[in-house]
């Protein structure tokens, strides 16, 4: 072999060898580095794991804590539901009773008045019931005339129907029933023994607002007192009034 021949031979081996170094010193490095940057993340791995198992926790418990919440909100709504049940009717027994004491006083009354007046009786308006006939949205009334005293003689009488409430202007204005609108009949009267149903219907004035109904039973014998009654304006159901047998509104003093 030639001089030339060994020397490059001898080159390429010196090359190779050289390449192979940084091979291995490249690999070294690059495992070195590794397994630092290993050691470095791990901890901060480790970390991260417990925190997200730490926040998985949480939720659950917040969950948790959510579904009680939940069924204590359930079990809340239902006790107020109930308290509404209870306090609507306990207010629907006071408003009974309220009537009854009312109904009670005013027939004392009554017979306070008798017996001073030395009379024998009266006459008494009592079970007004309104609502809106359909479709020409005129007022029917429907109300009983009775004896104030059970067993009383026969009488006769005349009964006023008067609406009140406010005109447009805001002033306070009180329509017999022969002013009113549509009113049929016109005039209401009474013969009776033991009690009479009495019922018309009668339109309202444009822009007038209704408020109550006074009616004042005036018997013709001069024995039998007359009684006057204020019945608040409140309409009934179209339902509500077929169905009523007895009034739904109950009479004030006046």
């Amino acid at each position: 072999m030639s001089i030339a021949s060994r020397r490059l031979a001898f080159q390429l081996l010196a090359a190779g060898a050289l390449l192979a170094a940084l091979a291995a010193a490249f690999w070294g490095g690059f495992e070195l580095g590794r397994q630092q940057t290993s050691a470095l993340l791990e901890p901060r791995f480790s970390i991260l794991a417990a925190e997200h198992d730490s926040a998985l926790t949480a939720l659950a418990s917040l969950q948790d804590e959510l579904a009680v919440q939940r069924r204590e909100r359930v079990i809340l709504e239902r006790n107020v539901q109930i308290d509404r049940e209870a306090a609507r009717v306990l207010t629907g027994q006071l408003r009974q009773s309220q009537d009854a004491q009312l109904v009670l006083n005013r027939e004392i009354s009554y017979l306070r008045r008798l017996v001073q007046d030395g009379g024998r009786g009266g006459l008494r308006a009592h079970d007004l019931q309104l609502s809106v006939e359909a479709p020409n949205q005129r007022v029917q009334y429907r109300f009983t005339v009775s004896q104030l005293i059970p067993g009383a003689s026969p009488a006769r009488g005349h009964v006023s129907f008067t609406v009140e409430g406010r005109d447009a202007d805001g002033t306070v204005s009180r329509l017999a029933l022969h002013e009113l609108p549509a009113a049929d009949p016109e005039t209401l009267s009474v013969e009776l023994e033991h009690l009479q149903n009495l019922s018309g219907t009668f339109a309202l004035p444009l822009d007038f607002e209704p408020s109550g109904i006074v009616i004042l039973v005036e018997p013709e014998q001069a024995d039998l007192i007359p009684t006057s009654e204020f019945f608040p304006w409140v309409l009934m159901t179209e339902g509500a009034a077929r169905n009523a047998e007895t009034g739904a509104v109950a009479p004030q003093d006046s």
